[in-house]
């Protein structure tokens, strides 16, 4: 909740993903960091891939690509790859940094198709075009 109360490297409330290398669960460090281009709350982040699906609330479905995260611990060249907002009407305000919109997301069928349920508006499926 560092974006809702405008904390740490969120204090623009635009959504911060921690990178930790968790290889001795005994002694985690952080390495790094990645700032969505947009204000939201981050909710559920799924790796797959070398992608991560991120359910950012009001901005919808993020997909940033990590595969560069063991060469480059720090986040820096991390890239938001797609993305499907899922409350469009904040757009001209950059987004909000509240709670709805999107709660999940499900990237792992085989097919490709991407599941994002959200609490107002039901059930998208969606297919990442540009992989």
């Amino acid at each position: 909740m560092d974006e809702m109360m405008f904390r740490g490297w969120a204090v623009d409330q635009k959504t911060i993903t921690f990178v930790w290398d968790i290889r001795d669960l005994a002694h985690p460090v952080m390495t790094g960091h990645h700032k969505a281009p947009v204000r939201a709350i981050d909710h559920n982040l799924y790796v797959h891939n070398g992608q991560v699906y991120m359910s950012n609330y009001k901005s919808g479905l993020r997909i940033v690509d990590v595969s560069s995260v063991a060469e480059d611990p720090t986040g820096s060249s991390f890239v938001e790859t797609a993305f499907f907002d899922v409350h469009p009407e904040d757009d001209a305000i950059g987004g909000e940094a509240v709670f709805g919109g999107s709660w999940s997301a499900y990237p792992y069928f085989e097919s490709g198709y991407i599941l994002v349920n959200t609490l107002e508006r039901g059930l998208f499926v969606l297919k990442q075009t540009n992989v």
